[in-house]
């Protein structure tokens, strides 16, 4: 007789509900006896009596020490000489910890749960995480934040400057000047809207920033970036008034036209747009790039037609 397999299954973790609470094991580490002790001396002087002993209590187990921030980071940047390893700059790293130590408070109440919200509140709206967050107090001291890290999708170009936003098109607090090597997310550029900034003059990172504009210049860009010849783009003009325009390496401007996903009557589609750009960056006698030698030209429609500056006439 053969033997039933069984079905069983591990138990899986539950997520965590978003809040603020104390670990029992925490409290318990305070410890029974002083808490019967307190509650004894408590009945006899009062409870503000209970309430200071238990204080008291809870920072000689725990010490005078800084609390220490625990944050399990996101990604994996495949850096096996850091336990902390993250897409998440080390700085950056160090700055959100310093501004939730800064919301904690330097003297915490360890049995207080008013320092864990405040540092809740404070992970929630510095536009890291995608929601509320989840901190608590751990048997060994330290208090631990949890929550669902936004998820960077493009980099947007304003004044100089490229602001890294997410797949809601909400800004994220990591910038970096356009002329400073930036990781590999090809910027997509904008004119004249700049970053959302709230009533203290500070960025905003709840509203989104991000229009349809811009959306069809990221989905550009995506779809570049997946090319043989995309070292050969510099960025995606979302502003210029014709549609899409590829900014390659060399400067040179090659109108793309309307969102790759869009369709619009008279213009090439995208399979054909990527076809002519391939054609030019395996052929040398278009210099193996993408502008085929050229300032620029119009790839939405026809046949490719070059004027005497080497532009082709954009319509």
């Amino acid at each position: 007789m053969s033997r039933k397999k069984s079905t069983r299954k591990g138990k899986t973790r539950k997520p965590r509900k978003a809040g603020v609470r104390l670990d029992p094991r925490m409290i318990r580490r305070v410890g029974v006896p002083s808490l019967a002790f307190a509650v004894l001396i408590g009945g006899v002087l009062g409870m503000g009596v209970l309430d200071r002993a238990l204080a008291g209590r809870a920072r000689t187990v725990m010490g005078d020490r800084p609390v220490e921030i625990v944050i399990h980071w996101p990604g994996d940047a495949g850096d096996a000489d850091d336990p902390e390893a993250s897409w998440i700059p080390r700085a950056l790293r160090e700055d959100i910890k310093e501004r939730l130590r800064e919301a904690l408070g330097s003297s915490p109440d360890p049995l207080s749960i008013e320092p864990l919200r405040r540092v809740s509140e404070a992970a929630a709206a510095s536009g890291w995480f995608d929601g509320s967050v989840s901190v608590v107090r751990l048997a060994t001291g330290a208090v631990e934040v949890v929550g669902a890290w936004r998820t960077p999708r493009a980099w947007i170009r304003s004044d100089g400057v490229d602001y890294l936003v997410d797949d809601k098109g909400r800004l994220m607090p990591m910038f970096v000047a356009a002329e400073v090597e930036r990781p590999a997310r090809l910027a997509v550029t904008t004119s004249g809207v700049r970053p959302p900034r709230g009533a203290d003059g500070g960025y905003d990172y709840q509203r989104v920033w991000v229009s349809e504009r811009m959306w069809e210049g990221i989905r550009l860009a995506e779809l570049l970036r997946e090319q043989p010849f995309a070292h050969q783009v510099r960025l995606i003009d979302s502003a210029d008034r014709h549609g899409l325009v590829i900014v390659t390496d060399r400067g040179s401007r090659i109108l793309w036209g309307s969102g790759p996903e869009s369709f619009r009557p008279g213009e090439r589609p995208t399979d054909e747009k990527l076809h002519h750009l391939r054609s030019f960056f395996e052929d040398p006698k278009f210099g193996n790039h993408i502008d085929a030698g050229t300032s620029g030209y119009d790839l939405r429609a026809g046949y490719i037609v070059f004027d005497e500056a080497g532009r082709g006439d954009p319509g």
